[in-house]
């Protein structure tokens, strides 16, 4: 019989075949692996402490939570995972008079599964200024302390996809009422006085977190790693809050501070302002510690002897707590050292990993399967089954040399693209975008000119109508054609080119929306805001989206951007006038009213525009944009590209950089990069640094390019970035990549 092909989309029986004959096995027979779904939540900061001279103490920050999914794919024998549970930071100790500030909170430590995946510990929570400390940065930051005066020190920051920004304190009134911030928590930041609430989690019931001391049961929901509040003046009116996922309480009256709950990571409660008659102030509470929940399909564990799992101390066998067709572990306490293992026998395994698409029958079960590759073995007779964005099927980047002839075409991307950005990588010119929205063709392209919002250059401009650009969008690709002097933009001979390449909603009709099209904006549910759009593709699974519309002349202009929740960076270009590429995002502070970069310049993060009024903010169904000037002027035809962070296919986020070349930010993905585009949004004088995989098909990043200028590849020592199966890290000192204290915003796509 000839080969036959079973691949995710279809059975191939174009080869002569007589016969389709599948494979069949047991479930022990093929196993799926070892499946581990995993929360990790480090220890919680220490609340800071106080003195007697009118200052309320900031909150500890929540520990780090990390949440997620993985697999030892075909695992054959004993499996061993480094394990480490968090402890809670030390509350900040009191002082006496004559010194002026209590003791800042401790951060928490981190808690550690395996060897790839470290929550951070929480921030230690700050005490007041002048003369204080600030909040710590951690897991969750720590919140900041006030003074009485009426300043308040700096609240810590959190760590991108493990946590939230502390709080800042609160001075009301001079000596009458103020409190400090409280910590930041796993769900939300802290605030004045409040900690940040935690998160909840599915991976245990109630029952199992009340037996055995870990979260905090509310509602019928597990919560873990909440901020801890701040404290306050005796008489003031801030309330302490802890946030919810045991963060401690805030001092509200003489020594009342509560620490955090211990399995929990929740931060510990500040110190409030003691009575006058009191000569010293009160210390800060602690964080509580950590833990590491397991859910498996491995009925026992061997654990080592520094581990208390499911209540049970010392080394030895553990049998997991049956949940479902799962088996939990819940660690509460392990040291440095300190290890779990899994063992898996099966009876016969085949000798290599299955590839995705494979398919057999399952005799134990006797339904067809299909091998998803994250998601395992599963049936075809499932329905509504989730298995996951396949990031291959979503975004791609090739690398390929031009060969100077008058057509190009690109194939093998999985996909029909509808975002699709070239760059030369040898000579300094400039990176070409088209979209299937504008459509294709020499006058479709948007060129990513250099310098601020005035020299940006509308569709068309830069020279695509003389040096080519592409003709088409392919099932698997797309083809480029030239411009009355050659086609140099995409196949300039000898020179290497990278593309990358995004699917978004499809361009069958005006109106498209996970892959169909419609007529009409009613049609696609695109008729939300106020200013009709002339066009739209939409992926709501994969969370980009491409909008089209014209300016108008009214207050409160809202126009759809295609999802049920707000986006977190939208990327917008004028496509009739040469305004910037105006790049807002919400993950600094939640204001895109402010918060907007220029993706073709090095400016920092501002409000003040270039060329008009061009605030955007960001609606659950809808972008507001500004009434007048800049991008959003009166009969001007608009673009906006809207990206959302996806669980296993992207991640927007910031991280803070530390300047030092050993201790780097580590930003946890939850997936391999293919793609990672960084801007240190605190200086003015920095270039955007765009990374991919097809550049650098092993780790690290080490050639990058500058998206902001007419550069080709660019290479440094000081700035590189590892990347993992889970995430990345920058692997250097570079003002560009980690300058001490700067905040740094990047966008992430999975390989």
């Amino acid at each position: 019989m000839a080969l036959t092909k079973i691949i995710t989309n279809t059975i191939d029986l174009s080869s002569d075949t007589t016969g389709l004959k599948m494979p069949k096995g047991t479930t022990t027979q093929r196993p799926d692996g070892i499946e581990i779904d995993y929360l990790i939540v480090a220890g919680g900061g220490g609340g800071a402490g106080t003195a007697n001279n009118g200052n309320g103490a900031g909150g500890g920050g929540a520990g780090g939570v990390l949440a997620g999914f993985t697999k030892v794919d075909g695992a054959v024998g004993t499996q061993t995972f480094d394990i480490e549970v968090g402890l809670g930071g030390a509350g900040g100790a009191n002082t006496t008079l004559p010194n002026y500030d209590g003791n800042p909170g401790v951060n928490g430590s981190n808690s550690i599964f395996s060897s790839s995946f470290t929550a951070i510990g929480g921030g230690g929570g700050g005490n007041r200024n002048p003369g204080g400390a600030n909040g710590a940065n951690g897991g969750s930051g720590g919140g900041s302390g006030c003074y009485g005066g009426g300043a308040n020190s700096l609240p810590g920051n959190g760590t991108s996809g493990q946590g939230n920004d502390g709080g800042t304190g609160e001075a009301v009134g001079v000596y009458v009422n103020f409190y400090g911030g409280g910590g930041g928590g796993a769900g939300n930041a802290g605030s004045a006085s409040v900690g940040g609430d935690g998160i909840a989690s599915n991976l245990i019931t109630t029952s199992m977190a009340t037996t055995y001391g870990v979260g905090e049961v509310d509602s019928g929901n597990v919560y873990f790693a909440g901020g801890g509040g701040g404290g306050r003046h005796t008489v003031g009116s801030g309330t302490g809050t802890g946030g919810l996922g045991g963060g401690g309480t805030g001092g509200t009256s003489s020594d009342n501070k509560t620490a955090g709950t211990d399995g929990t990571g929740g931060g510990g409660g500040g110190a409030s302002w003691p009575p006058t008659a009191s000569p010293t102030g009160y210390s800060g509470a602690d964080g509580g510690n950590g833990v590491i929940i397991l859910s498996t399909n491995e009925a026992s564990a061997v654990v080592t002897a520094g581990v208390t799992v499911n209540g049970t101390a010392g080394a030895g066998t553990r049998s997991g707590i049956v949940n479902g067709d799962k088996y939990v572990y819940i660690i509460t306490v392990a040291t440095a050292g300190d290890t779990i293992s899994f063992t898996q026998t099966p009876g016969d395994v085949p000798d290599t990993i299955p590839v995705v698409g494979t398919m057999r029958e399952n005799t134990t079960t006797g339904k067809m399967e299909i091998y998803t590759g994250a998601k395992g073995w599963r049936a075809l007779q499932q329905t509504g089954q989730n298995v996951g964005i396949v990031p291959s099927d979503n975004f791609n980047v090739t690398q390929y040399v031009g060969d100077g002839s008058s057509t190009k075409q690109i194939s093998g991307l999985n996909f029909q693209p509808d975002l699709t950005w070239v760059k030369i990588t040898t000579q300094n010119w400039l990176g070409t975008i088209w979209d299937s929205v504008e459509g294709v063709g020499l006058t479709k392209a948007f060129c990513l000119f250099s310098g601020g919002a005035n020299t940006a250059g509308a569709r068309g401009a830069g020279g695509s109508a003389i040096y080519g650009g592409l003709t088409s969008f392919n099932n698997d690709g797309w083809t480029s054609g030239p411009g009355s002097t050659d086609n140099g933009n995409t196949n300039s001979s000898g020179n290497t080119f990278v593309t990358w390449n995004w699917k978004v909603g499809g361009n069958s009709n005006t109106y498209n929306k996970n892959g169909t099209g419609y007529a009409s904006a009613a049609d696609a549910g695109m008729d939300v805001g106020n200013i009709t759009t002339t066009g739209s593709s939409v992926n709501t699974e994969n969370g980009i989206s491409i909008i089209q519309w014209t300016g108008i002349d009214t207050v409160g202009k809202t126009i759809p951007h295609g999802f049920s929740s707000a986006p977190d960076v939208v990327i917008t270009k004028a496509n009739t006038a040469g305004y910037g590429w105006v790049t807002f995002t919400n993950v600094f502070s939640q204001n895109t009213t402010t918060d907007y970069l220029y993706l073709n310049d090095v400016a920092a993060i501002a409000g003040a525009s270039f060329g008009g009024t061009n605030y955007c903010t960001f609606n659950p169904t809808t972008l507001e944009v500004a009434t007048t000037g800049g991008n959003w002027s009166y009969g001007v035809e608009q673009t906006a590209y809207c990206f959302k962070s996806t669980p296993g296919f992207s991640l927007i986020g910031k991280y803070t950089g530390t300047g030092s070349a050993t201790n780097t930010p580590i930003i946890y993905t939850g997936f391999k990069p293919a793609w990672i585009l960084i801007k240190n949004v605190d200086r003015s004088t920095t270039s955007w640094i765009l990374m991919d995989i097809a550049r650098n098909t092993t780790s690290p990043f080490s050639n990058y390019l500058l998206p902001d200028y007419a550069y080709g590849t660019y290479t440094s020592a000081g700035d590189v970035v590892n990347y993992y199966d889970n995430g990345f890290q920058i692997a250097g000192s570079s003002n560009f990549l980690n300058q001490a204290g700067n905040d740094f915003f990047f966008i992430c796509f999975a390989s």
